[in-house]
């Protein structure tokens, strides 16, 4: 069992990606925005950060800087449904961010699965 944190700003895509992963026995938190993860990042301390690229008032790469700035190490899940179509190159974010793998949206519940079982 891992303690996740989701941030998603889609409510609906939010609930279900939370629902897999507490069937999955996982303990998960899950917030809209950068903003409102950085708050319970102050107090949680996940073994995971599962977040989407393109989010309103904070985007995912703002708050990967502004985490690994505060020195806070765990790994992180990238997906994002649209940033490819807009030309984003996410190679960036792996080295200079360290983050451990991409979900590319939609994806299929079995490749979550084998993510979560690598960490």
């Amino acid at each position: 069992m891992a303690k996740i944190l989701v941030v998603e700003d889609s409510a609906v895509f939010r609930d279900v990606l939370i629902d897999i992963l507490e069937t999955l026995d996982h303990e998960v938190q899950g917030v809209m925005n950068g903003k409102e993860a950085l708050t319970v990042l102050e107090e949680a301390h996940p073994d995971l950060m599962i977040t989407d690229y393109i989010m309103p008032e904070m985007d995912g790469e703002e708050l990967l800087r502004t985490v690994r700035g505060r020195g806070w190490d765990f790994r992180v899940i990238v997906m994002s449904g649209g940033a490819d179509v807009k030309g984003v190159s996410f190679k960036h974010l792996f080295d200079d961010l360290a983050v451990w793998k991409f979900l590319d949206k939609p994806f299929k519940v079995p490749e979550l699965m084998a993510m979560l079982e690598d960490l």
